[in-house]
C-alpha cells in the first residue's frame, strides 16, 4: 500500500513539474528580454534569419560556427564532470 501511495505522490509531483515548465516558460522569456538583446549586440547570438538553430521565443539563435562552438563546451563541461566523479569515487 505505501508503494502505491508513493507512485501517486510522484505522479502529482511530476505532472505539477511539467506544467510549471510549460507555462512558466512563457514570463521567462519576456524577463530575459534585456539579456536577449545584449547577446545579440555583443554577437554571442544571431537574428532568427541567419541562425541554424533558432530560439523559440526570441526571434534569434545560433549559426553553424557558433553552435559548433557550444558543443564543445557542453563535451569539455561533461569531460570534466565525468573525470570529478571517477576521481571522487576512486578516492572512496
Amino acid at each position: 500500500m505505501a508503494d502505491r501511495d508513493l507512485d501517486d505522490d510522484s505522479t502529482f509531483i511530476t505532472f505539477l513539474a511539467a506544467g510549471v515548465l510549460a507555462f512558466g516558460w512563457i514570463p521567462l522569456v519576456a524577463f530575459l528580454d534585456p539579456v536577449r538583446v545584449w547577446m545579440l549586440d555583443h554577437g554571442v547570438l544571431v537574428p532568427a534569419h541567419e541562425a541554424a538553430v533558432v530560439i523559440p521565443g526570441w526571434d534569434s539563435g545560433l549559426d553553424l560556427p557558433r553552435l559548433a562552438l557550444l558543443a564543445l563546451v557542453v563535451l569539455f563541461l561533461m569531460v570534466i564532470a565525468v573525470s570529478g566523479v571517477r576521481r571522487w569515487r576512486s578516492r572512496s
